[in-house]
């Protein structure tokens, strides 16, 4: 992901395995070290679950221990809300819930999606289907060309945004996804 040559990952885990840690905290730590100018976009199925990453990522951006690795990457101090944030190198986070709206954003370092629908929602059918017109016309288009995007959730039900994905990417010149599974059993 960090060096361009994975563009489309999903990750499907059980719930309570540290996918949120793994995928929505600590990667786009690790990225905005990488890159301080980076702009990233974080999405879930609640905006309050997407300023808690926020705000985890601000926690571990600022410890001495990060900072002493990544010295350069500095938070300003008039933009700092736990689901909106910058660094004084024009990098950003921004956290949506799924289905608002993200004009005026872009993410250029990645783009997380985490957990876009509940288990409470995964069965039922406009939930989904919020989900599926949300992301093409409103999470997809705020990526600029060769963003990374990352799908990390629990599937809950087969017609859910991953599996409409992974029936989309079949189609000719569609995007191709990565799948990393790791199974409950």
């Amino acid at each position: 992901i960090r060096d361009g040559l994975l563009k489309r990952l999903m990750v499907f885990m059980p719930p309570g395995c540290s996918k949120s840690l793994f995928c929505s905290v600590l990667l786009p730590a690790w990225l905005l070290g990488q890159r301080p100018s980076g702009r990233i976009i974080s999405a879930s199925h609640t905006k309050d679950l997407v300023e808690d990453f926020g705000r985890a990522i601000k926690d571990l951006v600022q410890m001495p221990e990060y900072q002493r690795i990544y010295p350069s990457v500095d938070l300003r101090q008039d933009v700092k809300a736990a689901g909106r944030w910058h660094t004084t190198q024009k990098g950003q986070f921004q956290g949506v819930g799924v289905g608002s709206a993200v004009a005026g954003r872009r993410a250029d370092l990645c783009a997380v999606i985490d957990d876009p629908i509940s288990e409470q929602d995964a069965y039922s059918e406009a939930a989904r289907l919020r989900c599926k017109i949300w992301y093409p016309g409103g999470f997809r288009s705020r990526t600029l060309p060769g963003t990374p995007i990352i799908l990390v959730m629990t599937r809950w039900h087969c017609d859910d945004l991953a599996g409409w994905l992974l029936e989309e990417s079949k189609k000719p010149d569609a995007e191709k996804w990565e799948v990393i599974t790791f199974p409950a059993l």
